[in-house]
């Protein structure tokens, strides 16, 4: 629902607007020459232009990573692009500018910006993909007399 002003009240508001992109873009340009509290921090990763849209037109929050969690790995650095698996520990990152690490299943870390969550459909896959994997194993490890007996009961032959 739009908001009614009068041509005073909007003019206001885009000064407002105005004042806030220069002042944000100011702290960019110039951090050490202002007092920034820690809760703004974050928003200073953002472009200015990015900041005034949330506050105006709304925003949502990009879900967190947690450990057990499905993911797709979304960089091809180091391999593995595409490969849907759960993460097992996430840690303090070591490399700069980074957060956190988030330890996946083959062994590799992957940060914030080279994964994301998988879908509903891709965890699905890739459980009824493992289960398959497991069964091919059994079934590779099975001698031809078990094999034969297995495939007996399958068929309902109960001898």
């Amino acid at each position: 629902m739009t908001i009614k002003l009068t041509k005073n009240q909007a003019d206001a508001v885009e000064k407002i607007k105005t004042e806030q992109r220069r002042r944000i873009k100011a702290i960019k340009a110039h951090p050490n020459l202002y007092h920034v509290k820690n809760w703004e921090k974050p928003l200073f990763e953002l472009e200015a232009d990015d900041i005034q849209r949330a506050l105006f037109d709304g925003y949502e929050v990009e879900p967190e990573f947690e450990e057990n969690q499905w993911i797709v790995v979304t960089s091809s650095f180091h391999g593995n692009y595409g490969k849907v698996q759960k993460i097992i520990e996430i840690t303090d990152a070591c490399a700069a500018g980074k957060d956190l690490a988030y330890h996946l299943e083959d062994g590799s870390c992957r940060y914030k910006n080279e994964i994301r969550h998988a879908t509903p459909e891709e965890i699905a896959q890739e459980k009824e993909r493992r289960t398959d994997k497991k069964l091919d194993k059994l079934l590779l490890d099975l001698s031809n007399e078990e094999r034969v007996r297995l495939a007996k009961k399958l068929d309902g032959d109960h001898e």
